[in-house]
């Protein structure tokens, strides 16, 4: 597990959406070095989304593609940079998985 958390913390993004009333956060995985981002959808409670990377970069992000019923989205950064770390599969971590 600690092998598992050291490889995957470069690619776990802090996600912000908010409205005038209301805000809600949540957390996404970093899909691609596009800046693709996976995440729940119900994180995303409106389109004015803030993400930030796990170095404190923050970037807007624009909804690609929501799968409601599945409770997940995509969402794309705004103006990404190469230091993106997608998240990693199990079968890189280790092949007994």
């Amino acid at each position: 597990m600690e092998d598992i958390t050291r490889k995957c913390k470069e690619s776990v993004v802090h996600i912000m959406a908010s409205t005038e009333k209301m805000s809600s956060s949540g957390s996404g995985s970093v899909w691609d070095t596009h800046g693709h981002i996976i995440t729940n959808n119900h994180v995303l409670i409106s389109d004015n989304l803030k993400v930030t990377l796990p170095d404190g970069t923050k970037y807007e992000a624009v909804v690609v593609k929501r799968y409601k019923s599945q409770d997940l989205a995509m969402i794309k950064l705004r103006g990404c940079c190469s230091k993106l770390v997608p998240v990693v599969t199990c079968s890189e971590i280790s092949p007994y998985v």
